[in-house]
This record gives C-alpha cells, sequence and structure tokens, in this order.
C-alpha cells in the first residue's frame, strides 16, 4: 500500500481549504441584493407571458407585439447551462443572458436547431467589461434567452 507524500497531502489540503472558502464565500453572500433584480425580471416575464397567452388564441406559435414565445428547457448543474430548442424550427442568433439586468452576463450561441441542446460553461457568460460569471461566488438567478426565428424575434426566460 502507498501512503500520500507529505507534498500532496498538502496540495489537496489547499484544495479542499479553497473549495471549503469557496463555498463559504457563498453562503455568506446577502442573495437578497442580487435576487431582487432578479425577481423583477421574473415578474416582468411573467406580465410578458401572460400578455401573450391573454392574446394568442390557442395558436402553437404565439405572438404578440412581433415577439414569439420561445419553447425550450434550461437548466444549471452548478459549472453549466443545459440549454435545449424544444421548438420545432431553429433558433438563429441565439443570446444566452444571464440575471439580466445592470451587471447582467452574456454569450451568443449562434444557431440552435430543433430539438438540439447546447451545454455552456458558466465560465462563457461574460459582462461587457470581459468579466467571467463564477458560480462559484455569483447565483444564477435568470437566464433570458432571445433569437430570431422563421416568424421574427423569440424570448423566452428561466428561473434557477
Amino acid at each position: 500500500m502507498y501512503g500520500l507524500s507529505p507534498e500532496e497531502r498538502e496540495r489537496i489540503y489547499y484544495e479542499e481549504k479553497a473549495r471549503m472558502d469557496a463555498q463559504e464565500e457563498i453562503n455568506a453572500e446577502n442573495t437578497k441584493k442580487g435576487c431582487m433584480g432578479c425577481l423583477t425580471v421574473i415578474g416582468v416575464i411573467f406580465a410578458i407571458s401572460l400578455v401573450i397567452s391573454l392574446f394568442s388564441g390557442g395558436s402553437s406559435r404565439e405572438t404578440t407585439s412581433e415577439k414569439i414565445m420561445l419553447h425550450g428547457t434550461a437548466k444549471f448543474t452548478g459549472t453549466q447551462f443545459v440549454v435545449t430548442n424544444n421548438d420545432e424550427f431553429a433558433w438563429s442568433n441565439t443570446v444566452l443572458t444571464l440575471n439580466p439586468g445592470f451587471d447582467s452576463y452574456k454569450l451568443t450561441l449562434g444557431d440552435l436547431e430543433a430539438g438540439q441542446t447546447c451545454i455552456v460553461g458558466a465560465a462563457q457568460l461574460t459582462k461587457s467589461n470581459g468579466e467571467r460569471f463564477n458560480p462559484f461566488t455569483h447565483k444564477p438567478c435568470v437566464l433570458l434567452i432571445t433569437a430570431y426565428t422563421p416568424d421574427g424575434e423569440g424570448v423566452t426566460g428561466f428561473q434557477f
């Protein structure tokens, strides 16, 4: 049986300490500050969805004011976003906006074919100044997806 060398033990100790420090920092963050803007965005998305559902008339592609409600799913694994296009048409110039508002992170995916799933590393989303999203220090609240479709611009949102 082989034991760990002192260097390996020290490396493991510092890795675990860094992981625990990051977890404590996440737990210590005041989630109210970051999530108040997210709650506002969720309210706006809910209001838009409500208006769309009231004026859609049962169409499979609901439109209102030239916006189409995209049908898809989005999940956050802790380090990655898993986005799926559940529509019967492709999304082009697809843009992910995380925590929309003043302090948002964005990523342009390009085209997402009907039924296609895309896995995006959380650090691929960046602010306008180039800062990358760090899932160990920030909480993803809302993911807004916008894309162009054969019938116009579409939008959908997800809360985590």
